[in-house]
């Protein structure tokens, strides 16, 4: 997995199809732990990147479905279906999914001709293969706008990102993966993307541990527990011992760092932000090589930030 890129164009359906396949599945069965590539680009002025969405999130599903609680496989199959379009972004014909997923024919084409029923596939050209519809886009734009951030939180985050230089954004939780809920980008050419509904693994990010830093020491041991451990770009947490063991040395700091640790050449670091009762974190990103030096100022400054925002903002506290 590569995260040093170029974005070589821009695409809006592939993020809106992320985005509504995920509240979906959280409506449907609760929670979801699919990580998705952090990256970082060489291209200024893109909001949606055609590279954000590149590794397969079906072995995520199969593994989810198989080996964990008892899932809809009729919506894994969905999610599988509209990630291999996410990667393809072509239409594709019923041959061609079945030639890809391995499903029976009479599955594929059942599943198609529902979606298609309901708007959500149609042919650009008369046996021409499908291809999802812009209702993908419109829904995904409205549950990801439903999200109310309040504006004093999201000045704070373009102050930071303007003193900083880099990728700044609002953290929260959802089962074992950490949700970006507001992001403000840098504006150097090198820098941490970010996108709003993005989720990552809980337990690798910054963001993530500095949220689990937040928890009783129950509810943090029921969260590793669901987690399914696997090496990233480094193998530093391969078990629950060795993520509560991170957690404590950055509470004791006051910031939780990520060094290269989930992607290559990115580093991260936040602190707790209880915001309005709600367990969050202040985040910010960028190259390695760019912040490594500075992570322990970095992370000193989001936690001041953190602290005048309270006092400036004493209802948002709790």
């Amino acid at each position: 997995m590569s995260s040093l890129r170029t974005a070589v164009g821009s695409r809006t359906l592939p993020r809106a199809i992320v985005s509504l396949l995920v509240a979906c599945y959280r409506f449907t069965i609760g929670y979801c732990a699919v990580p998705c590539d952090s990256q970082l680009s060489v291209f200024g002025g893109c909001s949606f990147h055609k590279v954000q969405y590149t590794g397969s999130l079906y072995p995520h599903f199969q593994t989810l479905f198989y080996g964990g609680p008892m899932l809809v496989k009729q919506i894994a199959n969905l999610f599988a279906l509209m990630d291999l379009f996410v990667r393809c972004q072509k239409p594709l014909s019923v041959s061609e999914i079945v030639a890809e997923l391995g499903w029976p024919r009479s599955s594929a084409f059942n599943i198609v001709e529902t979606m298609v029923e309901y708007d959500f596939l149609y042919q650009p050209k008369a046996r021409g293969g499908y291809y999802p519809t812009s209702k993908w886009l419109h829904m995904g734009q409205t549950l990801v706008g439903a999200q109310p951030i309040p504006l004093s939180v999201h000045q704070l985050l373009e102050r930071l990102a303007r003193e900083t230089g880099e990728t700044l954004f609002l953290v929260r939780a959802e089962g074992s993966s950490a949700v970006f809920e507001d992001v403000v980008e840098s504006s150097a050419d090198i820098r941490f993307i970010a996108n709003v509904g993005q989720r990552l693994p809980i337990h690798v990010t910054a963001g993530g541990r500095a949220i689990l830093a937040q928890y009783p020491q129950s509810e943090v041991e029921a969260v590793l527990k669901r987690i399914r451990y696997q090496k990233y770009e480094k193998d530093t947490f391969m078990t629950p011992e060795s993520v509560t063991q991170e957690i404590e040395r950055g509470t004791g700091r006051g910031w939780h760092i990520n060094m290269a640790i989930y992607a290559p050449g990115v580093a991260g670091v936040a602190v707790p932000f209880n915001l309005e009762g709600r367990r969050t974190a202040l985040a910010l990103g960028g190259p390695e090589s760019r912040i490594g030096s500075r992570i322990d100022e970095l992370g000193e400054l989001l936690q001041k930030a953190v602290a005048e925002f309270h006092q400036q903002n004493p209802a948002r506290r709790a």
